[in-house]
């Protein structure tokens, strides 16, 4: 993260070491964690589980979704309120339409999501990423006055979108998980979410104030740049769940028993079984 920060704040070259020394802790990590599950000791994480196609590709899913749609309200209230000079309350208001959105389709993709699987995924990635891009479209052109309503029906599609992909991928994710492999399956999907949001919310907000010095379009060009960015971070997730999709409409049925099988060859305690 330090490097997008420091890019953020300063115009000079930001240090690019600490991504490398990120990678060889990253590494380190891993080894540690195989270490002590062959050992048959706790270990944080349960490495078998990214085995499981339908896991690993649903946390790849919410990682890059987190990445990119997150930052469509924190570049919106940041336009409108520095960009257009909105009241705090005003610029919230404005953003009211992803809320209902999402609390609209999360409710009815309860059930739904069993009967249309990955589809269902695929189809509310595409929405949200049309959302994001007709919302830079139409901040691009920056209308001010009447922004609010321009917007509210691009941001209602990004709302229906997101309520169609964060519930239901991670049922999809856990669908085929042993239950005494759930909690752990569930935090670390949790967990690619937040590394993901905070990857994605530093990148746009880098691009928002990058743009933002050197646009002669000021607010507008800037807004827009940096959610087109949101974009195509939320399109690499649409591109994994398509992947998935064409690979197999469904879960394979023996993911999980093989997975199973996995953890006893790494000597996984008795107590995680």
């Amino acid at each position: 993260m330090l490097p997008l920060i420091e890019q953020e704040q300063s115009t000079e070259t930001a240090n690019r070491w600490p991504l490398g020394l990120a990678m060889v802790l990253l590494g380190g990590f891993v080894g540690w964690e195989r270490r002590r599950q062959r050992a048959g000791k706790e270990s944080l994480i349960h490495l078998h589980l990214l085995r499981s196609r339908a896991f690993a590709l649903s946390g790849a899913v919410g990682l890059a979704f987190f990445a990119g749609y997150p930052g469509l309200l924190f570049i919106l209230s940041l336009y409108l309120q520095q960009g257009l000079g909105y009241s705090a309350l005003g610029a919230g208001a404005a953003g009211l339409p992803v809320a209902v959105g999402s609390a609209i389709s999360a409710l009815a993709s309860g059930g739904a999501v069993y009967r249309m699987g990955r589809l269902m995924v695929l189809l509310g990635l595409a929405a949200a990423a049309l959302g994001l891009v007709a919302t830079a479209l139409i901040i691009r052109t920056d209308p001010h006055g009447t922004i609010w309503l321009d917007l509210l029906v691009p941001l209602l599609v990004a709302g229906l979108g997101s309520g169609l992909v964060i519930g239901p991928n991670q049922t999809l994710a856990l669908q085929h998980v042993a239950p005494a492999f759930g909690g752990t399956a569930a935090a670390m999907l949790q967990t690619a979410q937040r590394i993901g949001m905070s990857i994605g919310t530093a990148v746009v907000a880098t691009l928002l104030f990058g743009r933002l010095s050197v646009a002669r379009g000021g607010y507008s060009t800037a807004a827009s740049t940096s959610l087109f960015g949101a974009a195509a971070m939320a399109a690499v997730a649409l591109v994994i769940a398509a992947v998935d999709l064409a690979v197999n409409r469904r879960p394979h049925d023996g993911e999980m028993s093989n997975a199973a099988a996995a953890s006893r060859d790494e000597s996984v305690p008795d107590v995680a079984r």
